[in-house]
């Protein structure tokens, strides 16, 4: 009784982990695509950006003014990404990149953005 309680037991903990298998991730993160990105705001000081995956990943975004050289990454797999780069100068030209995974084939082109003036 104990050792068909105990295979019993065996095939279920085994037929529940095939779906999250090791190969069905890492095909997923070659599929990996950039599916959207969308600016949410723009201040006179901060940008807030939001991009989806094509499957759960690390999110990066990238800032700066002459080169793109502070970046930002989610801290857990997501599909949906939002992040906001503060602390940008008033009315000041930036670009930025969003991407999944680091992967070059799941990353945004350079986008130029200007931040607001300040109003009166």
């Amino acid at each position: 009784m104990k050792i068909k309680l105990f295979v019993l037991i065996f095939l279920l903990i085994l037929l529940n982990s095939c779906g999250n298998s090791t190969l069905s991730k890492a095909k997923d993160q070659s599929d990996l695509k950039l599916e959207y990105f969308t600016i949410n705001s723009i201040s006179s000081n901060s940008l807030t950006v939001t991009w989806g995956c094509s499957s759960e990943t690390i999110g990066y975004m990238g800032v700066g003014k002459n080169d793109i050289n502070n970046y930002q990454f989610s801290l857990f797999p997501s599909k949906t990404h939002r992040m906001t780069f503060g602390s940008l100068n008033t009315d000041e030209n930036y670009s930025y990149i969003v991407s999944c995974n680091q992967k070059v084939e799941a990353t945004s082109p350079i986008q130029n953005v200007r931040t607001q003036k300040l109003s009166r």
